[in-house]
């Protein structure tokens, strides 16, 4: 009897228009899910950053080691102190090495950027992957802070030639987005989602995501980070 209701409900489907056959395609289940972490920043201002983030649960350490304090002013994000390296790290949830962290810009003066693998709360080793928008946003750079209690920077490759921003020639305008990729030792650097270039480094295995804005001109608008598998 079981045989042959298994074969009647296989004729059914093999009757069904080609739509319908779909549904009976089985799904599989995914075994896990990415760990993601957004700001907007579109909230009361606050110094230094407030939280959580707009995402309701992830939350910011802003200025942490060497790094000034990041700020909201008019639901955008700028820096506290003048001259100098301001960043936030990601302190919640906890990010798994392979990461993609994305920045829109907002304002085309000055550095800033995306931190990846930022070592600890108290250690600001990590990957920087900025802009450099004094020159019309024509390049964006990875560089590597390799010792903690300094912002000293070693570039990682040449500076990369912005072609897929919206602005004049291809390079960045306020409004595009700039994504940092890590997988393993492979940094993959985007504008508009579409892929520029790629570097490699490995001195750093491991870390959080975070934001850093050089000086106080410059300013940005929406971050957000996840795992990549």
């Amino acid at each position: 009897m079981k045989n042959l209701i298994a074969i009647l409900i296989s004729a059914s489907v093999l009757l069904l228009p080609l739509q319908a056959r779909r549904r009976w395609i089985p799904t599989i289940a995914s075994s896990g899910s990415a760990t993601t972490a957004t700001d907007t920043f579109i909230r009361t201002d606050s110094n230094p950053i407030s939280n959580p983030m707009s995402d309701g649960v992830s939350t910011w350490q802003s200025g942490f080691d060497a790094f000034n304090a990041i700020q909201i002013a008019g639901n955008v994000i700028t820096g506290t102190t003048s001259a100098a390296q301001n960043g936030a790290r990601c302190s919640s949830p906890s990010f798994t090495a392979n990461q993609s962290v994305t920045v829109k810009i907002t304002n085309l003066v000055g550095f800033a950027g995306v931190l990846l693998r930022i070592q600890g709360s108290a250690d600001n080793r990590c990957y920087e992957g900025y802009c450099s928008l004094a020159n019309s946003g024509a390049t964006i750079t990875l560089a590597r802070i390799t010792t903690a209690g300094s912002t000293t920077e070693v570039g990682i490759g040449l500076p990369i030639t912005v072609t897929h921003g919206s602005g004049v020639a291809g390079i960045l305008a306020i409004g595009d987005t700039v994504t940092w990729a890590v997988s393993g030792s492979t940094f993959s650097a985007y504008v508009n989602g579409v892929l520029e270039a790629t570097r490699s480094d490995s001195t750093l295995a491991s870390g959080q995501p975070g934001v850093f804005i050089y000086d106080i001109g410059m300013d940005l608008g929406r971050w957000s980070a996840t795992t990549i598998p």
